[in-house]
């Protein structure tokens, strides 16, 4: 019986790969093909993504996706919800140098937890960079 299925589902994929086109084609030249028809679109499409990243190079959007990333981890773990806002990170965080290393720049800086066991808040963050923050950790 076992047999039986398996020479079905053969014969299942075989007769569809012959429909989708690759009849007397491997997979490779099928691929290649359908690529160099859709080149202009996939570049275009991709100049297209790297532009919307433009904008989580200004502090405001990065902490942004910081708090994003702070909140869903916080909720992953059952720590309770967090405190931030993107304008207090801005504020309080970006602008402060590291509590560590002392390093300084909105694009070095996050949010080190006092106390690993509570949520994001205001009073459980200090500033701290990536790497003092993996050290710590």
């Amino acid at each position: 019986m076992k047999i039986f299925l398996i020479l079905n589902n053969f014969l299942y994929i075989c007769k569809n790969l012959i429909f989708m086109g690759y009849k007397n084609k491997t997979a490779s030249e099928y691929h290649r093909e359908w690529y160099l028809k859709n080149r202009e679109r996939i570049i275009e499409k991709s100049k297209k993504n790297c532009n919307t990243k433009e904008r989580y190079k200004t502090p405001h959007y990065r902490a942004v996706y910081l708090l994003a990333s702070y909140n869903n981890n916080d909720k992953k773990h059952n720590r309770g919800n967090g405190d931030l806002t993107a304008d207090w990170i801005v504020e309080n965080i970006f602008s402060k140098p590291c509590a560590h290393c002392g390093k300084t720049g909105w694009d070095v800086i996050g949010c080190n937890r006092l106390n690993n066991d509570l949520p994001h808040t205001k009073d459980n963050v200090e500033p701290c960079c990536f790497k003092c923050n993996r050290k710590l950790a």
